[in-house]
């Protein structure tokens, strides 16, 4: 586990917990959202990342930049550059998100295919996954050509390999024992 993700795990549950107790937790994931692409901006990370900039100015501009629209986001905000925690914006946000999926208990998977899939089976997919965790999905889809047939699933530690190139992968594994 990365010490960006360990930093960054108390200020996401903090907002997560103040987001549920006061019916918020949709507002706060889009403010969250604008939050994490403010930092993104070369402008921005120069301005976290330099020791002498005022803090509370920083967190004033990114406040009102993101939308902030109420005093917990305006705190919110403020605390993290109080504490030189803005970097941790883009892991926050993540946690956060991960925190919600499990409170509504969505599991987040992403399907990688050798080709395009038809409309028809990825319903056919997203049912059976589904059936699969017991969960609502959120599926994500990417083409990799080089699984040559096939689709690797991924949902959190959990991988399912079906593809051509996973199996020739575990052929060559044991032939070469």
């Amino acid at each position: 586990m990365s010490q960006t993700t360990t930093a960054a795990r108390p200020y996401a549950r903090a907002a997560f917990d103040l987001a549920r107790q006061t019916e918020r937790v949709e507002a706060w994931a889009e403010f969250l959202a604008r939050l994490d692409a403010l930092s993104e901006m070369a402008e921005v990370q120069k301005l976290i990342a330099q020791p002498g900039v005022d803090k509370t100015r920083l967190a004033s501009v990114l406040a009102e930049a993101a939308q902030a629209d109420d005093s917990s986001a305006q705190n919110f905000i403020r605390l993290l550059a109080e504490n030189r925690r803005l970097a941790l914006l883009p892991a926050i946000r993540s946690t956060f998100d991960a925190l919600r999926r499990e409170a509504e208990n969505v599991v987040d998977v992403t399907i990688t295919t050798a080709a395009t899939v038809e409309d028809a089976q990825r319903d056919a997919l997203r049912s059976a996954i589904e059936k699969h965790f017991g969960r609502k999905t959120e599926l994500h889809w990417a083409v990799d050509e080089a699984l040559i047939a096939g689709a690797r699933i991924r949902a959190g530690d959990h991988v399912i390999d079906a593809s051509a190139a996973g199996a020739l992968e575990q052929l060559r594994d044991a032939v070469t024992v």
